[in-house]
């Protein structure tokens, strides 16, 4: 039995949260149960199995049992460290008693992760029903060529209010298990991850590969930190303004401000804990007017001034 991708919840085990690493401690490791980087600033390049990349904000790299996880920092990371295993929810029907004992995982997680061929699993009876509770101890690695293992959020907005509140929390029980709160928000990760895939899906559906749009996302990204007029970049691309938001939403799930506002607020971040810069002088490096103004977009978006972001973030 094939049980699809987003009936495959992760279930935490622990969670450690780490500010700004400036080096992992080995450079190879492997572990017992599956682990999840989900990186909030900075960056850091991995490889498992076949597959390698780079990991920064808005990407989680997940890392099956028994493989070799290599990983070298390339800028100061803070990232949530997240050890789980896996619970099948109820799919069509039910887990009826004439389930298999082993339920094929490797086609249900199709371009994310490093999967395992099949997976034990027994039936538990909970308040919502009867889950599949995956036997981690006895999955069976099989690593394929070009195994990825990255994922990418794209509302980085979203991402960086869930992330807020998840240090706020690291922040304010370091020593104290919370186990349902953390399970939440990966819930909140997962849930996020898999609903922008389907949206994603229904627009690549509906635009087809449009190469305006291909082209707009490049543009946006190079020209980010310089003074930018969508009016008159639409108008290059023979579109009005109401029709470039509209396209771009349908092909990237947020408005080209939107999109733009997430790459400098970024930044932002970036140079208020990595420099003695003045509020006037980041809001220069990242497309602002004046400090004023990158205050009030800061403090809409993160839910903080950057004076508070600042105090609080740095160690």
């Amino acid at each position: 039995m094939v049980i699809p991708a987003w009936n495959w919840v992760p279930q935490v085990i622990s969670h450690v949260f780490w500010y700004r690493k400036q080096a992992f401690q080995l450079k190879e490791d492997t572990y017992a149960d599956w682990v999840l980087f989900a990186v909030q600033a900075g960056l850091f390049r991995y490889r498992i199995g076949e597959a390698s990349g780079e990991a920064g904000f808005g990407d989680a790299v997940l890392c099956p049992p028994g493989m070799a996880f290599q990983r070298e920092v390339l800028e100061p990371v803070t990232f949530h460290f997240y050890t789980i295993a896996w619970h099948a929810l109820p799919v069509e029907g039910g887990l009826p008693p004439s389930v298999p004992a082993r339920a094929e995982l490797r086609d249900a997680l199709p371009g994310h992760a490093a999967v395992p061929a099949d997976v034990s699993y027994t039936e538990v009876s909970s308040s919502d029903g009867v889950y599949a509770a995956a036997d981690v101890a006895s999955l069976s690695i099989s690593p394929s060529p070009g195994l990825p293992v990255r994922f990418t959020w794209r509302d980085h907005n979203r991402l960086s209010s869930t992330y807020f509140y998840m240090e706020q929390l690291a922040r304010l029980r370091p020593e104290e298990p919370s186990p349902v709160q953390w399970n939440h928000f990966l819930q909140d990760l997962w849930q996020l991850y898999w609903m922008e895939q389907e949206v994603s899906r229904q627009a690549e559906e509906r635009r087809g590969q449009d190469p305006l749009m291909q082209e707009a996302e490049r543009w946006l990204r190079q020209q980010a930190f310089g003074p930018i007029v969508l009016k008159e970049f639409g108008e290059r691309l023979g579109l009005s303004p109401v029709q470039l938001t509209r396209k771009f939403q349908g092909a990237y799930g947020v408005t080209p401000m939107d999109y733009l506002t997430s790459l400098r607020i970024q930044k932002a971040k970036a140079l208020l804990l990595e420099t003695e810069m003045t509020l006037e002088q980041i809001a220069e490096q990242c497309g602002y007017e004046n400090g004023f103004y990158l205050s009030r977009m800061f403090s809409k978006t993160v839910k903080t001034s950057p004076s508070q972001y600042r105090k609080a973030h740095r160690v």
